[in-house]
């Protein structure tokens, strides 16, 4: 048989007098650690073990996936996973009369990180098919949105297109119409 040490267990009386370490493994792993916290036992600024994060004077929730992004605007890393959560404008059109068969906008639009997806909204004053116009390589092909059925006059719609690396998007309508509201968005991965 081998011969073992016993390891002297801390007391309710050391757990009182602060006298549990913060680092040692088997405080942590009896849970004495999580009991200082639960009795309240010496938390404050004096006790190493926090009991709420403050910022700014104002308690924070650290799950709060705002906050988290926040903590993280010093990186590069940071703007992108932003970018990449949080929809990005890509263009709006608002009460704009467009002909038939003409792009809706001057320039078409890029992604900013590819692939993508992208969200349309739309609604248009004249009942008409709404095509996406997709241009690869100098090429573009017209891809029609809802099944290739016209959109009812004044209802409003939402669409969701991949868009892919070096493409440009434009939009289309089957007839003259006035676009009451249309945005696009990027939206992420796809």
């Amino acid at each position: 048989m081998s011969s073992r040490t016993r390891v002297p267990t801390k007391t309710l009386e050391d757990i009182i007098a602060g006298n549990i370490d913060i680092i040692d493994r088997a405080d942590r792993l009896l849970g004495k650690v999580d009991l200082i916290r639960y009795m309240g036992i010496l938390c404050g600024p004096a006790n190493p073990i926090d009991t709420q994060i403050i910022v700014g004077g104002v308690p924070v929730d650290p799950r709060a996936r705002t906050w988290v992004l926040n903590q993280l605007t010093d990186s590069v890393l940071a703007t992108i996973v932003r970018d990449y959560l949080y929809p990005i404008s890509k263009g709006n059109i608002f009460n704009t009369v467009v002909l038939a068969a003409t792009d809706f906008y001057g320039a078409a639009l890029a992604p900013s990180y590819a692939p993508c997806g992208w969200r349309i909204y739309v609604c248009l004053s004249v009942a008409g098919i709404l095509s996406v116009r997709r241009t690869f390589g100098g090429v573009t092909v017209a891809e029609n949105l809802n099944a290739g059925t016209a959109l009812t006059a004044n209802a409003a719609y939402i669409f969701d297109i991949s868009v892919d690396v070096d493409e440009t998007i434009n939009f289309r309508t089957s007839v003259g119409a006035t676009i009451l509201k249309m945005s696009v968005w990027e939206i992420g991965d796809c």
